[in-house]
């Protein structure tokens, strides 16, 4: 087989496994991956119960049937979790004003409970509005918290000053309880209308 034939055997059975292995070039990253397999599957998530910033308790699935939002951050994040949470105000204040602000609700749930005690989940709530009614910031027991996120499909990494790095991402789960869709978390548009079409 002269080179030329090698190479376009090489050629063709690369391409056939970036085909298999993206779901037909669909999802070129892991992140991709998850949001397209979410999208297919519609995961079932674990009821957890959630510690709010008020010191309040509520679940993270909803019997009234609600719509939930969840973001994972952690308070002290010094960028991206901040940013994020100017996004989900944005969500917040565009739910508001919409048909479905009885039937959404927003949940900010910290992977570092330890750390991020009510003083520091009310602070965070401050600064960036979040209402208490249909956005609130909230953590898990730390004994729900590996279980939790590998239900997500979210991958927390400890880095080298104290931080974490990690997916962001908004979920919306359905009134059934099932993780339906994950969203860019700056793309507040494209969740309004999610919800709008998940709550006609």
């Amino acid at each position: 087989m002269n080179a030329f034939k090698v190479n376009s055997v090489i050629i063709l059975l690369g391409s056939f496994i970036l085909w298999f292995t993206t779901d037909g070039l669909q999802a070129l990253t892991t992140e991709g991956a998850r949001r397209l397999e979410v999208e297919k599957q519609k995961p079932v998530m674990p009821n957890i119960t959630l510690e709010t910033m008020s010191g309040a308790h509520t679940r993270l699935l909803n019997s009234s049937g609600h719509v939930t939002v969840v973001e994972f951050i952690y308070t002290t994040c010094p960028f991206i979790c901040q940013v994020d949470g100017g996004y989900l105000s944005r969500l917040q204040n565009e739910i508001k004003e919409r048909a479905i602000r009885e039937k959404v609700r927003i949940i900010s749930v910290s992977f570092d409970p330890l750390r991020d005690n009510l003083n520091e989940l009310s602070y965070y709530a401050k600064r960036h509005n979040a209402d208490g009614h249909i956005w609130t910031i909230a953590r898990p027991g730390v004994e729900d918290l590996k279980s939790l996120l590998k239900a997500f499909g979210v991958v927390v990494i400890p880095d080298e000053e104290g931080g974490y790095v990690h997916n962001s991402a908004m979920h919306i789960i359905d009134q059934q309880g099932r993780l339906s869709f994950i969203l860019d978390s700056n793309d507040v548009q494209g969740a309004v209308k999610t919800l709008e079409r998940m709550l006609p």
